[in-house]
């Protein structure tokens, strides 16, 4: 497919852009957001702890809307399991957020077995946070902060860990 024009003075790096290109199971989104930096936002996890997304610079991060109740989103969830079992927190922090109560996310977090942070939350974003319809979207962002990529659908670990370690 066509990839939109990204901001000037950055650059996809060639891994993404070969990926957008060919792949089938998710669309890219939010393309005017890719190369800049993510607005901040503070939610509590599910066990009562605050995360500002600010506070994960010097890290890759990804950030996944879903609902429990939507199949897809459980595929993602469980795609995002594996890439966390395979890439240290010291490196990549995975923060999942759901507008769903702290008790059912807390729940569906025990059934799966996840192994990232659930978030519970969300009305006070900025774009491109407030502007997600599509469930899962899944946004990648590097050590400075900048969105490297945005993503509907399910992506599989591996198609993170090229977009994690692409430069």
């Amino acid at each position: 497919g066509q990839v939109n024009p990204v901001p000037s003075g950055w650059e996809m790096p060639a891994s993404i852009k070969k990926l957008v290109a060919e792949t089938k199971e998710w669309q890219p989104v939010f393309e005017s957001s890719w190369g800049k930096i993510a607005p901040n936002f503070t939610l509590s996890d599910i066990n009562g702890n605050v995360h500002a997304l600010n506070k994960y610079r010097g890290k890759n991060v990804v950030v996944f809307f879903w609902r429990t109740s939507i199949p897809t989103c459980k595929m993602a969830a469980a795609r995002l399991k594996e890439l966390r079992t395979s890439i240290p927190e010291d490196s990549l922090a995975i923060l999942s957020i759901s507008n769903e109560t702290p008790a059912a996310l807390k729940d569906a977090a025990a059934a799966q077995g996840l192994n990232f942070v659930v978030l519970s939350g969300g009305a006070d974003f900025e774009p491109p946070f407030s502007s997600v319809e599509t469930l899962p979207t899944t946004f990648f962002i590097d050590q400075k902060g900048l969105f490297k990529l945005a993503v509907a659908g399910v992506i599989s670990a591996s198609d993170c860990k090229t977009i994690l370690d692409a430069r």
